[in-house]
């Protein structure tokens, strides 16, 4: 018997698919609404505001109490673009002003995390913007 399992809805295939899984399953992640959530995180559940961030996440966590935003990418086959990362970029400096801490974390194809140290890429993501 094979065990099939279905593209996702972003056409990552199935083991994208599975390592996102894991995250939900495993740390309580979240894989939709990230920004409706994060803007009541931070700003409370009424805010309407603008975060200027449309990008969605693979899979996010967010405490409230810590003030921490977790970020998970899952770079199966492909690694996160430098637009990507400028846009991370400049939500952790957004979220830096309101004491909030935004930690990207990239997963490869065995599932092992990776944390990305956002402020030492600043200055060469920019760099490779200009």
């Amino acid at each position: 018997m094979t065990d099939y399992t279905p593209a996702s809805p972003r056409g990552q295939g199935p083991l994208h698919e599975a390592i996102v899984e894991l995250l939900v399953r495993d740390l309580r992640c979240a894989t939709k609404r990230f920004v409706v959530n994060l803007r009541a995180g931070v700003f409370g559940k009424d805010s309407k505001e603008d975060i200027g961030f449309s990008r969605v996440p693979d899979a996010y966590r967010i405490e409230s109490k810590t003030q921490e935003v977790f970020v998970y990418e899952v770079e199966v086959g492909h690694p996160l673009k430098t637009a990507a990362i400028l846009d991370y970029v400049h939500l952790w400096s957004y979220l830096d002003f309101y004491d909030w801490t935004l930690r990207l974390i990239t997963v490869d194809r065995f599932a092992e995390p990776t944390e990305r140290d956002l402020q030492q890429l600043v200055i060469p993501v920019l760099g490779a913007s200009a």
